[in-house]
């Protein structure tokens, strides 16, 4: 996210909607193309987190709750990630 907030599912919801509509703009005029995916600021998710990207248009957006279930809010999907390091089954 272009503010890059410690705790992205703490901000109050119209904060929470400009600051995914703001980097989905500054991102797509510099790459001169729609912005598809992101990434939770600090990986803390919540279903406010995942409707406002929905809301901005992305479609893809990665948590880092270990999750192997898709969480769908329509165009938008919330993919768990895993970190493997040593020792991990």
């Amino acid at each position: 996210s272009h503010s890059h907030p410690e705790i992205m599912a703490a901000l109050p919801p119209d904060r929470l909607r400009h600051e995914w509509r703001e980097s989905c703009l500054r991102l797509s005029s510099i790459l001169d193309e729609p912005v598809r995916a992101a990434s939770v600021a600090g990986g803390f998710y919540s279903p406010r987190v995942l409707d406002a990207a929905a809301d901005a248009g992305l479609e893809v957006l990665f948590t880092s709750e270990p999750r192997a279930a898709l969480l769908q809010r329509q165009p938008c999907a919330a993919l768990g990630r895993f970190m493997i390091v040593r020792g991990t089954p």
